[in-house]
């Protein structure tokens, strides 16, 4: 190989080391169904795998308007709720965790006002020292009310 070859090809594992393995899971680019009014809400599920001591969770507003989208994560009795206070921007809201253990959590999506609001969920399983753990695929138990 020549140097530059060899240069060209450290360079990029080193690249690749340091930006490493994606942490969170998302849920993009949904929406709660303008036809179910004010009180539509979306419910997903997700399960933490073993070692797993809670789920870490915030949302997204896509929508610019003053139409606030809350979050609620319940898992067993123990649950959280945050809300995205500014729609439309790019941040999401504060984050927040529920720890119930390597178990199934719930995460349901809803809104103040009528209307179709989008937003984005991003959410992962941790251990009690802040470590990612074996967070499933959502599944959409069901949807709208």
């Amino acid at each position: 190989m020549t140097l530059k070859t060899t240069l060209t090809l450290l360079l990029s594992v080193f690249t690749l080391g340091a930006v490493g393995p994606a942490a969170a899971h998302s849920i993009s680019n949904k929406t709660l169904r303008p036809a179910f009014g004010a009180s539509a809400t979306d419910i997903w599920q997700a399960t933490c795998g073993a070692g797993s001591s809670h789920m870490f969770a915030q949302i997204r507003d896509q929508s610019a308007d003053n139409n606030l989208v809350s979050l609620v994560v319940v898992s067993g009795v123990r649950g959280s709720t945050t809300t995205d206070l500014i729609g439309g921007d790019q941040t999401f809201s504060p984050g927040i965790t529920v720890a119930a253990g390597n178990a199934t959590y719930t995460m349901l999506v809803n809104h103040t006002r009528a209307g179709g609001q989008v937003y984005s969920i991003e959410y992962h399983c941790e251990n009690a020292s802040g470590g990612h753990t074996e967070t499933t695929t959502p599944t959409a138990e069901s949807q709208n009310q």
